[in-house]
């Protein structure tokens, strides 16, 4: 796609080399605590998924020549949208979270957050 023209291929990843590297350090119903090029990022926005979405946000940012700190500050900012992993915990601690999964890829992502932010001793 890109051999025909003047584009440039730059890259974002979690787990390999790339142009553009994300670290999960912490990932909880609170939120994610990402380390994105070095610097240390808190966001409300839950799972993997969310870690992948804000690189590629940042990554695009960068290469349109917005300034790293605004960057960074304007994306911690950032709330998901209504009906996307939105979790209730009710007083004796069971929590429901409502998602508007609509394909199995979305449900997939779903239930590998839920997997990944259980610490293992829920009912």
């Amino acid at each position: 796609m890109l051999q025909n023209t003047k584009a440039r291929k730059k890259t974002f990843s979690l787990h390999s080399m790339s142009d553009f590297k994300c670290k999960i350090i912490e990932n909880s119903f609170s939120g994610l605590l990402l380390n994105i090029d070095g610097s240390e990022i808190a966001t409300s926005l839950i799972g993997s998924f969310n870690a992948y979405n804000v690189t590629g946000i940042y990554a695009a940012a960068i290469l349109l020549g917005v300034d790293k700190l605004l960057s960074l500050t304007s994306i911690s900012t950032l709330h998901a949208v209504d009906g996307r992993f939105e979790y209730i915990t009710s007083s004796n601690n069971i929590t429901g979270i409502v998602d508007y999964a609509h394909t199995p890829d979305a449900l997939k992502n779903v239930l590998n957050t839920i997997n990944d932010i259980r610490s293992g001793n829920e009912k």
